[in-house]
């Protein structure tokens, strides 16, 4: 869970009651075009480490603020999991040469 205290997930939920479920979807959808924005100047050399973290604790704020509106931490803790060893087995065969990488 990206929350790590009871006080965090108050302030999320203040901001949540303030701004609605729908606001705040839109303001994830914002922050995360953000970052992408971020890391790709990063990328052409015309950003900066500073830029993109700065965009990227917004889209923890953000995503913390959507497991919260979906009550779906549990599910999506499992995902992770389910995703991180898919992930490593393709990295493994790759290693070891039985999948081309492109």
């Amino acid at each position: 869970m990206l929350i790590e205290s009871n006080e965090i997930a108050v302030d999320l939920w203040q901001i949540i009651a303030h701004h609605g479920y729908a606001h705040q979807k839109h303001k994830a959808i914002e922050e995360f075009s953000e970052l992408t924005e971020a890391l790709a100047r990063d990328l052409n050399g015309q950003g900066g480490r500073k830029n993109v973290t700065e965009e990227m604790a917004d889209c923890y704020i953000m995503l913390a603020q959507l497991e919260l509106i979906y009550g779906n931490h549990t599910d999506v803790a499992a995902f992770v999991r389910e995703k991180l060893a898919r992930t490593l087995k393709r990295v493994e065969a790759e290693r070891a040469g039985e999948v081309k990488t492109t």
